[in-house]
């Protein structure tokens, strides 16, 4: 996989799923116009998830009832990015300061397959390797690796855009 070729994390196999996470995680808090002011107070129903859908080879619209988009953007089978600018820009490279190129040149890689599924209280997203639901009510978000049945990550709180940061509380498994 991409994360073998580049030697990141040899030793342990499990590994090559915290990437995803720690891409996920870099590119949301790298991204200054993904806040939101404090003042801008929501109710759980307009933060709901009104639907998903697939808007080409590699991504997913995620569209909440307030209107707001989230687009989950996938590099591999198993690597997605995950990009939200509440301001209302579009998907673009993520930004550091100082300035640094945070994706690698030509990152993706090919995906066998890319599905979405709308169900009435869950979205399931599935590639080859790969299976991201979101609960539509609490906005949570669940990766499972379908290879082993195991769960790579898990969402314990929604996404949190406060100003200045976003947060992202994950849940730990008993292994960790």
């Amino acid at each position: 996989m991409l994360v073998n070729k580049m030697n990141i994390y040899p030793r342990a196999k499990y590994k090559k799923w915290c990437v995803s996470l720690l891409t996920m995680i870099m590119f949301f808090g790298g991204s200054q116009p993904c806040v939101a002011k404090v003042a801008d107070v929501e109710t759980n129903e307009e933060k709901a998830i009104k639907s998903a859908k697939k808007i080409n080879a590699t991504t997913i619209e995620v569209l909440y009832a307030n209107g707001k988009k989230m687009l989950i953007d996938f590099y591999g089978e198993n690597i997605f990015r995950l990009f939200q600018d509440n301001t209302g820009g579009a998907m673009r490279a993520p930004q550091a300061k100082p300035d640094a190129q945070i994706l690698v040149d030509n990152p993706r890689k090919p995906l066998s397959k890319l599905d979405v599924d709308n169900g009435e209280s869950l979205i399931t997203i599935t590639t080859a390797n790969t299976v991201v639901s979101i609960d539509k009510q609490t906005q949570l978000f669940k990766a499972l690796n379908k290879a082993k049945n195991t769960i790579a990550f898990e969402f314990a709180n929604p996404i949190l855009f406060e100003t200045e940061k976003v947060s992202i509380s994950l849940k730990e498994s008993i292994s960790e």
